[in-house]
């Protein structure tokens, strides 16, 4: 089944290893200090796996203080104060892990586009931009692939800044790479997913461009509805599409499949606050969904 991806998978990169609450390595640190950076590091990723992201942090501070010029315990503070929405704290750890990365690693292109996550919760689209586009090049010029989430990822800022046209190159980028990715560490049924995902984003962004016939939009639409049965996304913007063209039937049709027959449901879809800024649909899409759901054919 389709799920939608996280922001974490959006922005952390296949090809860049994953989120540093997994990594390994020898701190820097005097020998005397080691068994107790390991018992500080054991209660912080206990911390982190139960959520409690602030005892996660006080611990990392302590290593911090043992360990200063290991930048790894600065991106898992990073991680933790990132994950409670402390997106500033997070930020000026991430940079302050990059300043002792050197200048050409695929370390330093993974954080930067934490980096790029943590202004997009900040609502800094044009940093977050430059951001992911830093960690694609560095990570291109190592010999790595575009990353498709990280595409993606910047297929959601151009959006949130209303260009919209980018907005669908990149989301087309995006699904395109998943469709080629042969990483080790992504399931045949994840490039799936992702691909559809991104996609449907771009579709939505047809829907908001104009360019395209309204019908050819449509078909896209009921093709990836068809290629993801368990999403409830592109069922529910065909509601609305219908709906728009004044095919009552076949927009009520679509909507009890996605609210009766998908497990997460269509209640998201009822609210056009979460269908703006973290579904991110474009507004004629939000305009078409809200006259659908208030039954009012004159907001179409």
């Amino acid at each position: 089944m389709m799920t939608q991806m996280t922001r974490r998978e959006l922005a952390l990169s296949l090809s860049l290893v994953g989120a540093s609450f997994l990594l390994a390595s020898t701190p820097v640190a005097r020998a005397g200090d080691l068994e107790q950076i390991a018992a500080l590091e054991s209660v912080a990723r206990a911390a982190y796996a139960e959520r409690n992201f602030d005892q996660a942090i006080l611990a990392l501070t302590e290593i911090i203080k043992l360990a200063p010029s290991e930048p790894r315990y600065l991106e898992m503070r990073a991680d933790a104060s990132v994950d409670k929405k402390a997106f500033v704290e997070g930020i000026r750890d991430y940079r302050a892990a990059i300043a002792l990365l050197g200048d050409d690693t695929i370390d330093k292109a993974r954080v930067l586009s934490q980096v790029g996550l943590a202004l997009e919760g900040l609502d800094r689209w044009d940093e977050a931009i430059e951001s992911y586009n830093q960690s694609l090049e560095l990570a291109n010029a190592l010999g790595n692939d575009r990353d498709p989430y990280l595409l993606n990822s910047l297929g959601n800022c151009y959006a949130s800044v209303g260009d919209w046209s980018k907005a669908r190159t990149f989301y087309i980028e995006s699904a395109n790479s998943f469709q080629r990715s042969r990483a080790i560490d992504i399931s045949m049924q994840k490039r799936l997913d992702g691909a559809i995902f991104s996609f449907s984003n771009a579709v939505l962004m047809d829907a908001q461009i104009g360019d395209l016939d309204e019908a050819a939009i449509v078909k896209r639409m009921q093709d990836l509805a068809r290629r993801a049965p368990g999403s409830a996304d592109m069922r529910a913007a065909l509601a609305a599409m219908y709906w728009s063209a004044g095919e009552q039937e076949k927009a009520e049709a679509s909507w009890e499949f996605a609210c009766n027959n998908i497990a997460v449901g269509c209640a998201k879809y009822e609210d056009f606050d979460w269908l703006r800024r973290v579904r991110r649909w474009p507004p004629v899409m939000v305009r078409r969904m809200e006259a659908f759901v208030k039954l009012d054919r004159d907001g179409s």
